[in-house]
């Protein structure tokens, strides 16, 4: 099981970069369970997450300084088969993604649905998810390299204009 420390950031899943403020204990149904408390500046919002679902939950550290580039290439590799006529259940599968918190996996939201925008236009629903994969990783890339959030978004955009075809 993973654990965190008080202060430390971490990736929760669409909600994105968040701070575990403490370990507190509550009582449910005459148990007592502890849980991290989770605070998210952007919603001002906090979270209480149970200690021993952490895992499963999805809660992860923040990515290693070494991984930006394995992540960066992402956008240069090749997109896998993506059937643009059923929005639904591409839309489906894409927040399924967002909603695992990897990087990797939003990192490939940001590129398919980029791509497909140039081909026709996204529902609003997509749309938002992107704009909200976008946020997600430009916060956590931001927060590894200690840079601002609009650098990474010039970076990411920049990325996103170069000329590519769907497979």
């Amino acid at each position: 099981m993973k654990r965190f420390s008080k202060g430390e950031k971490v990736i929760y899943g669409a909600y994105g970069v968040g701070v575990v403020n403490k370990v507190v204990e509550k009582e449910i149904q005459g148990q007592k369970l502890k849980f991290y408390e989770i605070f998210f500046e952007d919603s001002n919002s906090k979270i209480f997450i149970p200690v021993e679902r952490i895992d499963r939950a999805g809660v992860r550290k923040l990515i290693e300084p070494e991984e930006i580039k394995d992540v960066f290439s992402k956008f240069q590799s090749p997109v896998e088969f993506m059937d643009i006529s059923d929005w639904k259940s591409r839309y489906r599968e894409n927040l399924e993604k967002v909603k695992s918190g990897n990087i990797f996996q939003i990192a490939e939201v940001i590129r398919d649905l980029s791509l497909l925008n140039r081909k026709k236009p996204l529902s609003m629903r997509e749309r938002e998810l992107l704009e909200k994969a976008k946020k997600i990783f430009v916060d956590e890339i931001s927060e590894v390299k200690n840079t601002s959030p609009d650098e990474i978004r010039k970076k990411l955009d920049s990325l996103l204009k170069e000329e590519r075809d769907l497979v």
